[in-house]
């Protein structure tokens, strides 16, 4: 799936009403911009705090590699290739087992949750 495919399908389900009546009014590009806020809150999230976790969806982590020894594929030589950090994913045990909806029923349940408490 593409950007433009995402911000098509969200645009319709939310003009389909199952998600809210305020929601259908909400036009492409604002969908666009308010996907692009979240990703880049997500990405600041997953730098300054090592990780980020989205229930029913899975968890982002930061992993440190450390310095190794590889080759230049083009001339063979040994080289020693500087530590870096690479983002990693691991899926909810819901989103492994392919279960379609799993993170918004997650999140639905755990506001259910939060509004028994109040």
């Amino acid at each position: 799936m593409t950007r433009n495919e995402l911000l098509t399908a969200l645009r319709d389900r939310l003009r389909s009403g199952a998600e809210g009546e305020g929601l259908a009014a909400l036009q492409k590009r604002e969908i666009a911009a308010l996907l692009d806020l979240a990703f880049a809150e997500i990405g600041a999230a997953i730098h300054a705090d090592g990780r980020f976790s989205y229930p029913g969806f899975g968890t982002f982590t930061l992993r440190a590699l450390g310095e190794r020894h590889g080759r230049n594929p083009r001339t063979g030589e040994a080289i020693v290739i500087a530590p870096s950090q690479r983002i990693a994913f691991s899926p909810a045990e819901r989103l492994r087992r392919g279960e379609p909806g799993a993170a918004a029923e997650e999140l639905g349940s755990a506001e259910e949750d939060r509004a028994d408490e109040a």
